[in-house]
């Protein structure tokens, strides 16, 4: 309910879970999921989502390439995302 929450708001929110437990496959892909359904039902009432973006911090490679898995797919229709991991640089 919190992701709902800051996602909906008129002005762009920040989400940061900091519980440190890592989210599973298919947790990740609900919050995808629902990350895009928000910016779809805030364009469909008018509202200009520039550049959603999905940074997602996470502890290690692996995770990382799940992450990507999920998120790929969803370039093609301007949601970005970036999943860092110890040891990665920023910049890649």
């Amino acid at each position: 309910m919190e992701l709902w929450r800051c996602c909906s708001t008129q002005a762009p929110s920040d989400v940061l879970d900091a519980s440190g437990a890592c989210a599973t496959v298919t947790q990740t892909a609900w919050l995808v999921s629902t990350a895009c359904d928000i910016v779809a039902r805030k364009e469909r009432h008018g509202m200009v989502v520039s550049c959603p973006f999905l940074l997602y911090l996470v502890s290690s490679q692996d995770k990382a390439a799940q992450v990507r898995s999920i998120c790929k797919p969803l370039k093609p229709l301007g949601i970005h995302s970036v999943s860092l991991h110890p040891g990665a640089s920023i910049e890649h």
